[in-house]
């Protein structure tokens, strides 16, 4: 596999995002045999391609089509509300840091309209852009296990957490929806573009997603099964 990075830029840029997704829908709508991934970032798109079936001159020539390419390939945007129930693990930190109330967190954090920039891990949100007076950095040492759907911010971004994972972001609240369910025919709650706002609401989370299994029960070609897997 050959792998390349186009990149417009190395910081958070909401104008730079756009491009990048604008370049990402643009490589799919035209994508040849031998593309094996079209990954976009928050700055970057990242192709990669089998150069035994795609050759790397014309893997660059449909790249520099698509980065003449005009915004038509991008969707719509979904627009999505999420309840939140505010108050988290970290809404006293943030408010040490910024002088604000829990109150004031929560209603600064719920007046914006964000935009979802790039997907992370279970189809993650990572969204732009927050209040300026809710912008703190990420904690200082993360956590391994933060809770299935805690809502959480860190400089200009906000994001929710899918599942039970490690994470640094400061969590405020608990998203009232599950934000990804495999049982779904689309898994993820977010597309990349969609706009998403958040409403203050009283409230338990959702029980979390049963575990879909993908094996068949009896394998055509029984072989080896891995039960448990070892270190790395």
């Amino acid at each position: 596999p050959v792998g390349q990075y186009l990149r417009y830029s190395t910081v958070f840029d909401e104008q730079a995002n756009l491009r990048v997704l604008a370049l990402a829908a643009a490589l799919a709508a035209s994508k040849p045999d031998g593309v094996r991934e079209i990954y976009p970032g928050y700055g970057s798109v990242y192709v990669e391609w089998d150069d035994a079936t795609l050759s790397n001159e014309k893997a660059k020539a449909w790249i520099d089509v698509a980065l003449d390419a005009d915004d038509e390939a991008l969707r719509d945007p979904a627009e999505i509300t999420v309840p939140v129930r505010y108050g988290g693990l970290d809404t006293d930190d943030v408010a040490e840091a910024t002088g604000l109330s829990a109150d004031e967190i929560a209603r600064r954090h719920a007046e914006v309209e964000y935009r979802v920039c790039a997907r992370a891990t279970v189809g993650q949100p990572m969204m732009g852009v927050t209040d300026e007076r809710l912008r703190v950095p990420r904690r200082p040492s993360p956590r391994t296990d933060v809770p299935a759907l805690a809502v959480a911010i860190a400089n200009e971004q906000a994001t929710i957490y899918p599942a039970l994972m490690p994470g640094g972001w400061n969590v405020i609240g608990t998203a009232l929806v599950n934000v990804y369910d495999p049982h779904r025919d689309e898994p993820f709650a977010f597309g990349l573009g969609d706009r998403v706002r958040f409403e203050p609401k009283d409230g338990e989370p959702p029980e979390p997603p049963h575990r879909r299994p993908l094996l068949p029960a009896e394998p055509r070609h029984p072989a080896l099964r891995v039960e448990e897997t070892g270190a790395l």
